[in-house]
C-alpha cells in the first residue's frame, strides 16, 4: 500500500518511532505474549509447545515486515508471502482468520503500556498498517 502523501508519512514515521520505543522498553514482547494468551484459551492452546525466545525474534522480524508491507517495500512482501504460506491453511501453524483480530487487540494492549508516547491517533496509526498486513493473510489462508 503505497501512498507518499503527508498523512500516510506521519502515520509511517508514528508507527516506526513507536515500534522502536517499544523495542527499547523492557518486557514489551513478554507483556505481548501474556495479554495475547489471556485473550482466548484457544490462543493459549495454539502456543502450549511455543520456544518463546524464537517467537518473540520471530515477532519482532513480522512487525518490521508488517510496516514495510503496509509501505510498499517488495523485500516485505516476499517475506509478508512467506509468513502467508506457514500462518494459512495448509501451512503448519494453521492461523484462522479470527485470531489476528485478538493479536492486534493484544499488540495495541502491549504497545500502550510500553511507548510512554501512545497516543489515540498513534493507535489509530498502529490498527491503519497491521490492517493492511492482516488482511493480506487472511487472504492467504
Amino acid at each position: 500500500m503505497k501512498d507518499n502523501s503527508a498523512v500516510s508519512a506521519k502515520t509511517f514515521e508514528g508507527v516506526w518511532v513507536s515500534y522502536g520505543r517499544c523495542c527499547l522498553s523492557d518486557g514489551f514482547l513478554d507483556s505481548f505474549y501474556e495479554i495475547f494468551l489471556d485473550s482466548s484459551p484457544e490462543v493459549r492452546a495454539k502456543f502450549a509447545q511455543t520456544d518463546f525466545v524464537q517467537q518473540k525474534r520471530a515477532l519482532l522480524k513480522s512487525l518490521v515486515f508488517v510496516i514495510m508491507f503496509w509501505k510498499g517495500q517488495e523485500f516485505a512482501k516476499r517475506a509478508m508471502e512467506h509468513l502467508a504460506a506457514t500462518h494459512g491453511s495448509k501451512g503448519p501453524h494453521k492461523i484462522a482468520p479470527y485470531f489476528y483480530g485478538l493479536w492486534l487487540d493484544s499488540l495495541i494492549k502491549a504497545i500502550r503500556i510500553h511507548d510512554d508516547q501512545f497516543t489515540d491517533d498513534l493507535e489509530a496509526s498502529w490498527r491503519q498498517v497491521m490492517q493492511v498486513g492482516i488482511e493480506f493473510m487472511i487472504s492467504r489462508y
